[in-house]
């Protein structure tokens, strides 16, 4: 019986998180395409974003709107090719609220640019799970 238990448990806990993850994927697909249509579905109207640059001398702060965010990517020439590449995940879910941290590497035109940790906030609406804030660090 236990054992059933903790195999019900274990499905569950995976179903759970898949969503999660599936947004995050989504997210990523639609990046790299330039699609801000798809990205503008799975971002909560409120979504911020944040930067954090990773520098020896300080770290700074930079700030974006979820409006400025999406013109920002549909601004990058198409020629130009990007990737983020995600390494290791960790989701924390609690009811309809969910954390998801990636470790990335980030490739411009085939060559790595910088790496870093996203920290995204998510919240499950009628529609899904939506991406209300973004945290990323980046380091050359």
């Amino acid at each position: 019986m236990r054992l059933f238990a903790f195999l019900l448990f274990s499905v569950s806990v995976l179903q759970a998180q898949t969503g999660e993850r599936q947004a995050i994927e989504q997210f990523f697909d639609a990046f790299h395409k330039r699609d801000t249509t798809a990205l503008s579905k799975l971002l909560a109207p409120e979504a911020v974003f944040h930067v954090v640059a990773v520098k020896p001398d300080q770290n700074k702060l930079m700030f974006e709107s979820r409006d400025e965010f999406l013109k920002a990517i549909a601004s990058i020439p198409a020629d130009l090719k990007i990737e983020e590449r995600l390494t290791s995940w960790t989701i924390n879910t609690t009811g309809d609220i969910a954390n998801v941290w990636t470790d990335y590497e980030f490739y411009v035109d085939g060559k790595r640019s910088h790496q870093g940790v996203n920290s995204f906030q998510l919240y499950k609406s009628n529609e899904g799970w939506r991406i209300v804030h973004c945290v990323d660090t980046r380091k050359r």
